[in-house]
């Protein structure tokens, strides 16, 4: 399944990226994603299998998170708590893999 063109993190809408110009930019710091916060972007590596990608726009979504929600502040660690933020995205990664559960079908439709 490919990435969406876009998604909404927290009523703000980000981009997601994955042409040459986001390619180099994460080759060249070594990193398989990143949110640019100003632009509403998020870059992700596109030459990885599919389960890769997806985990890398979950980790991107939750630095997003964390930072609106002022998190990235307390926790004191270099690039937005980068170890909490990964713990965080196999947590929910499990969440949403192990149970068979339609997210927005459960919420009775109180989606935006």
């Amino acid at each position: 399944m490919e990435l969406p063109k876009r998604i909404r993190i927290l009523s703000r809408w980000y981009e997601i990226k994955q042409d040459e110009e986001a390619m180099a930019e994460l080759k060249g710091r070594g990193w398989l994603g990143m949110v640019k916060h100003g632009d509403g972007v998020i870059l992700v590596l596109g030459n990885m299998p599919a389960r890769v990608q997806w985990d890398t726009l979950l980790h991107e979504a939750l630095h997003v998170v964390a930072l609106e929600i002022g998190l990235s502040e307390k926790l004191g660690e270099k690039r937005s708590g980068e170890g909490v933020i990964l713990g965080l995205t196999t947590g929910m990664r499990s969440v949403l893999v192990d149970n068979e559960i339609d997210w927005r079908k459960e919420l009775d439709g109180d989606v935006n």
